[in-house]
């Protein structure tokens, strides 16, 4: 199962021709469609048996626990038919929000640790003061680990870019992008952006601190004004925002701060730390982050 996620991820790219002009885009790419119909029966073969397992026991004295199948087993949606009408979901929509789920709510996690951890890494004052800060919070809120993540987040987004049809006209500097075009928005140009950010290839978490020029900065874009002071957004804005963020976050800080408070990290010796990026459906470190992690021990 991991395999066929991880290889569905990394050709998941290829295959965004199909979001407009499918019949067009079927016939031009035909081999592409080909594996991408190939990738969703594997997913089927392996997630649906899971599937009807679970509703099968459901109601039953083992199942203790909700799980993510659950609501969607649960969960009752608008007919297309007779939006009055509701309908449950069909085993593709369930195929479907499952592989999404495994993917956008592990995987972008997974990277931004790996990032965070290696930068961390290569900057031992930065660690060492991280690990000093949360001993001192003692489980309560770390203002200086919500700073490094952010920063890793400003740094590092897990996903490249996002695409959005425009809902209105509008005019980009000079140029005039009409109703419905599509539009792609890198996310990482926006977090390097050097007119916004001072030494933006730096990775300097002191900038989310009071004082910093990052102070302030939200995840999360409201209005016009607010749009027009957007300085970094990881998990795109406006109506069709990630709505795993909250959830991304929680994970993110509470992995790190165990990992930081359990463990020092330093580089392997004679090893050096490849910090190239391949940019797939995630952005993740080309050569996987290699450390030693030394358990720290407990002071009685």
């Amino acid at each position: 199962m991991r395999a066929a996620q991880q290889e569905f991820l990394r050709i998941l790219p290829s295959f965004r021709v199909f979001a407009t002009f499918r019949k067009v885009a079927r016939l031009l790419y035909h081999d592409r469609w080909k594996q991408l119909v190939h990738s969703r029966r594997r997913q089927e073969e392996m997630y649906l048996p899971l599937i009807r397992a679970r509703q099968e026991r459901r109601g039953t004295a083992t199942a203790t626990t909700t799980s993510y199948v659950d609501t969607l087993l649960d969960l009752e949606v608008p007919d297309e038919g007779d939006p009055r009408e509701r309908r449950k979901l069909s085993d593709g929509e369930m195929v479907g929000l499952v592989s999404e789920y495994l993917g956008a709510a592990t995987g972008t996690v997974l990277a931004l640790l790996e990032w965070t951890l290696v930068n961390l890494v290569l900057r031992p004052g930065i660690q060492s003061r991280l690990r000093r800060e949360l001993g001192a919070a003692s489980g309560g809120a770390c203002a200086y680990l919500r700073a490094v993540v952010m920063e890793s987040l400003r740094r590092h987004p897990p996903v490249p870019s996002v695409q959005r049809h425009m809902s209105r006209d509008v005019v980009v500097g000079s140029t005039p992008v009409t109703r419905g075009t599509l539009v792609n928005f890198s996310l990482e140009d926006i977090g390097r952006d050097g007119k916004i950010w001072t030494s933006p290839e730096e990775f300097i978490p002191d900038r989310f601190m009071p004082g910093g020029e990052g102070e302030g900065v939200r995840l999360t874009v409201g209005g016009s004004k607010e749009a027009a002071k957007v300085m970094m957004m990881p998990f795109g804005a406006g109506r069709r925002i990630c709505p795993g963020m909250g959830y991304a976050m929680l994970h993110i800080e509470y992995f790190l701060a165990n990992l930081i408070t359990a463990f020092e990290w330093h580089p392997v010796e004679g090893e050096a730390v490849d910090l190239r990026a391949e940019h797939g459906f995630f952005t993740t470190m080309l050569r996987p982050l290699r450390a030693r992690a030394v358990p720290r021990v407990k002071q009685a």
